[in-house]
């Protein structure tokens, strides 16, 4: 997930678990640090065929 997509969704660091493990490559060859997981609801479906389930997101800022 996009860090302006985690601001926009009003989470704050609280949110995160920290992410351990080295910096993402880019495809343009820059390389990001991970700002950590957020863990969060996603429902799939609509009425009685919706489903939700624990997603895990690895939150990275976008220059």
């Amino acid at each position: 997930m996009y860090a302006r997509t985690f601001e926009t969704l009003q989470l704050t660091e609280r949110n995160l678990t920290p992410y351990v493990g080295s910096d993402l490559q880019g495809f343009n060859d820059t390389t990001t640090k991970p700002w950590g997981f957020v863990d969060l609801i996603v429902t799939v479906g609509a009425n009685e065929t919706a489903k939700s389930i624990k997603v895990q997101f690895l939150v990275v800022d976008c220059p």
